[in-house]
């Protein structure tokens, strides 16, 4: 029995997505189910927003709006474990995807990291990659890539 890090959004083709990769795997693992969301500060101060244009609220405010992103994440996680059947962790966490997903990794010492790769085209993955890419460049141990309905092609 291995431990399973499973990186999801939550949505509905991320959650068809890791059904069809935890059917080969099967329950006997021991999973911890991972979102990762854009941190509040850095979505109100990126591309232009409120940076420089207006006062900032009192930090009470950001931790308030922090952790109720984080606990919205986990929910969605846990529904995602118990929708599967599955018992493991659910975690939330803020920052760069391919960054927290490698390093939640590392940190709970995963045997495999399990995510849907959502196909994206030529010149964005020129541009800048994807998320699915980074991982698997940076990964600490191996990642199994899926899209939902690729075994039905």
């Amino acid at each position: 029995m291995g431990k399973v890090l499973v990186a999801a959004a939550g949505d509905e083709l991320d959650h068809e997505a890791v059904r069809e990769a935890l059917a080969l795997l099967g329950p006997d693992h021991e999973y911890v189910f991972l979102t990762v969301y854009q941190g509040v500060v850095p979505a109100l101060m990126g591309d232009g927003g409120l940076a420089g244009s207006m006062p900032l609220a009192d930090d009470a405010a950001f931790v308030e709006l922090e952790t109720s992103a984080r606990e919205s994440g986990e929910h969605r996680m846990q529904q995602m474990l118990e929708a599967l059947g599955l018992k493991g962790t659910a975690r939330a966490e803020s920052g760069d995807p391919g960054e927290r997903i490698c390093s939640v990794a590392v940190d709970e010492g995963a045997d495999l990291i399990v995510m849907g790769s959502h196909h994206t085209g030529a010149l964005r993955r020129l541009l800048g990659g994807s998320v699915a890419d980074d991982v698997a460049h940076h990964a600490p141990c191996p990642v199994l890539l899926t899209r939902h309905g690729a075994s039905q092609k």
